[in-house]
């Protein structure tokens, strides 16, 4: 994580140079805590992945769960489940890394 903050390899700290608001949910403490030291940012919470719910999203029009997938036992189960904490007219974009 730090190194990709120096990097500005970081996705997170790229969406924020781009969008109007953002807020990151993420299973890693430590990454989360490293992200809050070096940035000043505390726009980000620690929450296990087959937890977070509509409150925590509602106030987003796009939802992207990313690179994600790849860990998920049942990807359709879980796609599923994000699909029922969304609110009407939100979207859900989910990314998977690209071997190429």
């Amino acid at each position: 994580t730090t190194e990709r903050i120096h990097q500005q390899a970081l996705l997170h700290s790229q969406l924020k140079e781009i969008a109007s608001s953002l807020y990151g949910l993420d299973t890693n403490e430590e990454a989360v805590n490293q992200y809050r030291a070096l940035t000043g940012d505390e726009n980000v919470s620690i929450v296990p992945l087959r937890e977070w719910k509509q409150e925590q999203t509602s106030l987003y029009a796009l939802v992207l769960v990313g690179e994600v997938l790849e860990h998920i036992a049942s990807p359709s189960e879980f796609i599923t489940e994000c699909a029922a904490v969304l609110k009407p007219g939100q979207e859900l974009l989910i990314t998977v890394p690209n071997y190429t």
